[in-house]
């Protein structure tokens, strides 16, 4: 597949690219999951960004520009590296419709973002399922489609070349059933690590660490990611689908959190922490809520949260407002405390400068963010890879939509990783910090079948 002149490990920097263009017109509507799968299937690369409740989707396939910067500051090179590509790109082959501001969101040429964990873990490079995945990557797809409110509309970006040939989806993968699971760690290996960090808590290396496991799923067939994304939108249509087809991977979920997005100088990001299940009656669901907004603990860690967020955006924007009080989140499975934050950036076109400051957030991480991240590539036995990393698109103004990438796993073969975790603060119980881990793995579980 075609890849940019300008791709670097290192920090970008300006080198001979061959011009290139976009063309968008309106097409009929399609299926963004059989075009995701299609186009992966084809090229390689594949990125799909689906709201179904919204009846907002894009879906992004091969690679006409491709960005792997040095793990460092990851956001930052990227945004170097799109102003500079975009300073490359000839206008007059452009059609009308090429760039997003005034037109549709999310048509024109649009980056897909994804950024790991922790880029820095070296252990990712060498581990089977995420070695094949950049701690960091940023990709201009070959060919793009956006479906909003019953329309579609196909982005084309070449390279002094013919437009990409229209994907063939592929045959729908047989049916599998699940013929073994295994948690990693199973509950007492996690209680240890859950008292090590209380302790550390108690001598003032952290005041928060989100600790995540690992759940493995071997089918008697390999897992097809149609079905599982298809499971996952009809269950969860309020919250962002995902999927990045990587060679022969593919990360998906189901995520009900935002990072940040940008529309101009208007900034939104949605911190969340604590959680309860649902309840099983309105009566049950109702006192589960009120537990959770009740409970000193979850409000605590609630609170370091979205501190850690509006400190984070106060250098960049002119204006933050935080919401007086945390609400209830309810989701089909969970629900969790949040606190909405909204904010007026200086400059537009900041969601790569804010994404930045924020990655990764106190939710996923914990407070304060160098100790969390040291304690987690401690004590957690596997690399993250990409499962609670920062995943989105930004285009050609600097605008668009990051998500922190929860409630997700990766496909290899006939086995699937799967990932959970919570917020571990003074006082934490850990048998049930390890109920809570196993009610978010629960929507990923359910569309694995």
């Amino acid at each position: 597949m075609p890849e940019d002149p300008m791709t670097a490990r290192s920090a970008p920097r300006r080198a001979a690219a061959a011009p290139w263009r976009s063309v968008v017109r309106e097409v009929a509507p399609s299926d963004p999951v059989r075009e995701f799968v299609a186009g992966w299937s084809a090229t390689g690369r594949g990125f799909l960004w689906w709201r179904p409740a919204e009846g907002f989707a894009v879906v992004g396939t091969g690679a006409t520009l491709t960005c792997l910067p040095h793990p460092g500051r990851p956001f930052a090179a990227v945004d170097t590296w799109w102003a500079r590509a975009r300073a490359d790109r000839q206008r007059d082959g452009d059609s009308a419709g090429a760039d997003s501001a005034g037109a549709d969101p999310a048509t024109g040429p649009l980056l897909f973002c994804g950024v790991a964990f922790d880029p820095a873990d070296e252990r990712a490079a060498s581990d089977p399922y995420w070695r094949l995945f950049p701690p960091a990557a940023a990709v201009l797809p070959a060919q793009m489609t956006t479906l909003r409110a019953g329309r579609a509309w196909r982005t084309v970006n070449t390279i002094d070349g013919p437009a990409p040939a229209e994907a063939v989806p592929p045959p729908a993968g047989a049916p599998v059933t699940i013929t073994a699971t295994a948690d990693l760690p199973e509950l007492a290996g996690w209680s240890r690590r859950v008292r090590r960090l209380t302790e550390s808590f108690a001598r003032g290396e952290a005041e928060k660490v989100v600790l995540a496991r690992c759940k493995r799923v071997v089918a008697d067939g390999p897992f097809s990611a149609e079905p599982v994304l298809r499971r996952l939108a009809a269950a969860h249509a309020e919250s962002t689908v995902f999927a990045v087809g990587w060679d022969d991977r593919c990360f998906l979920g189901a995520t009900p959190e935002l990072l940040v997005s940008t529309r101009g100088t208007a900034v939104r990001s949605g911190p969340r922490a604590g959680s309860r299940p649902r309840g099983r009656t309105a009566a049950e669901d109702a006192a589960l809520a009120a537990e959770l907004l009740g409970s000193d603990k979850d409000r605590r860690e609630h609170a370091l949260v979205v501190d850690a967020v509006a400190a984070a955006l106060h250098p960049l924007c002119r204006r933050v407002e935080v919401a007086p009080a945390p609400a209830i989140l309810a989701l089909p499975n969970v629900q969790h405390l949040l606190t909405p934050v909204v904010a007026e950036a200086i400059a537009p076109g900041s969601l790569l400068a804010l994404a930045e400051r924020l990655h990764p957030p106190p939710a996923v991480g914990g407070v304060p963010r160098a100790a969390a991240v040291a304690a987690i590539r401690h004590l957690e036995a596997r690399p993250r890879g990409w499962y609670a990393g920062s995943l989105g698109w930004v285009d050609a103004q600097g605008d668009g939509e990051l998500v922190i990438a929860l409630r997700s796993g990766i496909l290899r073969g006939p086995t699937a990783l799967l990932y959970a975790g919570c917020g571990v603060v003074a006082g934490s119980d850990p048998e049930r910090e390890y109920a809570e881990t196993e009610v978010k793995f629960a929507p990923l579980l359910a569309a694995l079948g």
